[in-house]
């Protein structure tokens, strides 16, 4: 999905979308191009998944977490 993020192939994000997250790596790079990219403005609500997979890299920051630091 970030790969064709802000171009015409990206799904159209409309008001009151409700945006489904599910990672394994790199949770905070992703969530920092969402917010650049002004998704978070037009979204209703987040729907996140930790991945099975999801690897904090020794930080002890879960996703959600990540997430409100990349939203405040």
């Amino acid at each position: 999905m970030y790969g064709i993020l802000a171009s015409p192939y990206f799904y159209p994000i409309h008001a009151n979308d409700i945006l489904f997250i599910e990672d394994a790596a790199t949770i905070e790079k992703n969530f920092a191009m969402l917010k650049d990219a002004g998704i978070f403005n037009h979204i209703k609500g987040i729907v996140l998944e930790k991945h099975a997979l999801f690897n904090d890299i020794g930080s002890g920051r879960q996703p959600l977490e990540i997430l409100q630091e990349v939203l405040q």
